[in-house]
């Protein structure tokens, strides 16, 4: 079965043709059968996949032996990583396998180590952040924290952490957690905190008394890092975010009218000027992309998909993600396609398997 795509009020399909005796679909236009690169995704039973972007060529690929002196790290994505040896994919591995089954988060400086947390129960929960190293797996401790994602700008990882106080001005049902902060942390030891919860409560345009769970998205190149503001106790719906820079100055922010789905993964474009993630409108859920002047481009999806990961292409044109989606007859998996321009118009649906991890060149 299609995934269907509203697009401005009319049901638009775009899709490879499906099986014999299925209903045809138009094709995918040409320039999104030459789209370079390869996109790597990830099977339901963690096998990974490599295809070309319109899903033709799909096949599983088996982790292979690191050789010494290769480049280990390719991209990574959740904790999963892509390891590449002399210029070629050779697999896929996963650091925290072999360390108390904890899979890494992401990855720190340039990708030299994982930062591993373990997994948190709740917002106010936290745990140990270790850094390991990818060469010869030794760790580094870096406390504790709620959230904790890889710096790729030194050993370090920026974090979300909880005060020991309570901060002034909670209103009553407010105050079972303290002023969450966030900081970045280094293996030598160094500790800055970025902003507060409530600073970033007044910087997003919210009630600073709001209790709010923080989740952390650096770019690629570590300059900035994208805070999502997830609220604590409050209905469903999109969650806030602000984007500050290494010193914690705010450079800009996403209102609850346009930002992500509470608790949703963002992903910086390569370049780090574009942010993709999923969001809520008034008829369901949809595709957004923020611009490097914090405007979003929207655009809905079928009653009922669900987004996945994304993966940018190499040259940030194009967005690539997960639509898993239920009808009354059959559960599937599908991958959207936009490019990043004229306002995700059109969105594309292609007929593929697995969830992307990364399109590389």
């Amino acid at each position: 079965m299609a995934v269907a795509v509203a697009v401005a009020g009319a049901l638009l399909v775009a899709t490879r043709s499906g099986p014999e005796g299925s209903p045809q679909e138009p094709p995918l236009p040409a320039s999104v059968h030459h789209l370079a690169g390869r996109v790597i995704a990830e099977a339901a039973d963690g096998t990974p996949l490599v295809s070309l972007p319109d899903a033709s060529h799909q096949s599983a690929v088996r982790p292979g032996p690191t050789t010494a002196g290769a480049r280990p790290v390719l991209v990574e994505s959740d904790g999963e990583v892509v390891w590449q040896a002399h210029g070629s994919l050779s697999g896929a591995f996963y650091p925290g396998a072999s360390t108390a089954g904890t899979r890494p988060d992401s990855l720190a400086d340039r990708a030299t180590a994982a930062v591993v947390p373990a997994a948190g129960a709740g917002p106010a929960t936290t745990t140990p952040v270790s850094l390991v190293s990818l060469s010869d797996g030794a760790r580094t401790s870096l406390g504790v924290a709620n959230d904790a994602v890889g710096d790729p700008r030194t050993r370090g990882a920026f974090v979300s952490v909880t005060a020991a106080v309570q901060p002034a001005g909670r209103s009553a049902g407010m105050d079972s957690l303290a002023d969450s902060a966030v900081a970045l942390r280094q293996s030598g030891g160094q500790n800055t905190v970025l902003a507060t919860a409530t600073q970033l409560d007044r910087y997003a345009g919210i009630d600073p008394r709001q209790v709010v769970n923080l989740t952390l998205f650096p770019d690629p190149d570590g300059g900035k890092i994208a805070v999502v503001l997830n609220p604590v106790g409050a209905a469903a719906g999109n969650a806030t975010v602000v984007v500050l820079d290494r010193g914690g100055h705010r450079l800009g922010s996403l209102s609850a009218a346009n930002g992500p789905a509470e608790y949703t993964t963002l992903y910086w474009s390569p370049n780090g000027e574009s942010l993709a993630f999923a969001s809520f409108t008034g008829v369901g859920s949809a595709l957004a992309v923020m611009s490097p002047d914090y405007r979003v481009a929207t655009q809905s999806l079928q009653p009922g998909t669900r987004l996945g990961h994304c993966a940018w292409s190499p040259d940030g044109a194009w967005v690539l993600c997960q639509a898993a989606f239920d009808s009354s007859t059959a559960s599937a998996v599908n991958w959207v396609l936009a490019r990043n321009d004229a306002g995700l118009d059109p969105v594309y649906s292609i007929r593929a398997s697995g969830d992307p991890v990364a399109w590389i060149p």
